[in-house]
């Protein structure tokens, strides 16, 4: 049977070597932090006629979102002006949510009407001040041809 004092310092090397193994993966990680989520991705309108508004109609975007950091910065939409050429971006910064871990984000953007009918692609995503960039969604837009009266 050990003696107390060599049976205490026994456990307490045998827990100083567990939790060096184990705590590296813990803490704050200072530089490092959390991708947000997002989730609930809403668009309206989400449907428009052809030249509707003069060529650019203005819509809602909302979405939730987790931030353990609490550090977003902006919203990033992804697409292709008319569903054609390179992919663009805009970043949108939300208004209100600094320092918040979860919430719900509301932004306005410029969608354009002056293409062909059909259906338009538009990603979501949002990025925290560190640079990592959250799960992407994405919602339609479509465009009606004109009627004539």
């Amino acid at each position: 049977m050990c003696e107390p004092k060599r049976f205490l310092w026994l456990i307490l090397a045998i827990g100083s070597s567990l939790s060096y193994l184990v705590l590296p993966g813990c803490g704050d990680d200072e530089g490092e932090g959390a991708a947000p989520r997002i989730s609930n991705l809403f668009i309206g309108p989400a449907s428009a006629v052809v030249l509707q508004r003069g060529g650019e109609l203005g819509v809602t975007v909302s979405m939730d979102y987790t931030d353990p950091d609490g550090d977003i910065a902006f919203v990033r939409v992804s697409f292709r002006v008319c569903g054609k050429g390179s992919m663009r971006q805009e970043d949108i910064a939300p208004m209100g949510i600094t320092g918040d871990q979860a919430g719900e984000i509301w932004i306005s953007a410029q969608v354009p009407t002056a293409c062909r009918p059909g259906t338009y692609m538009y990603t979501f995503s949002v990025l925290d001040q560190k640079g990592h960039q959250s799960n992407r969604l994405v919602a339609p837009f479509t465009l009606t041809p004109l009627r004539e009266p």
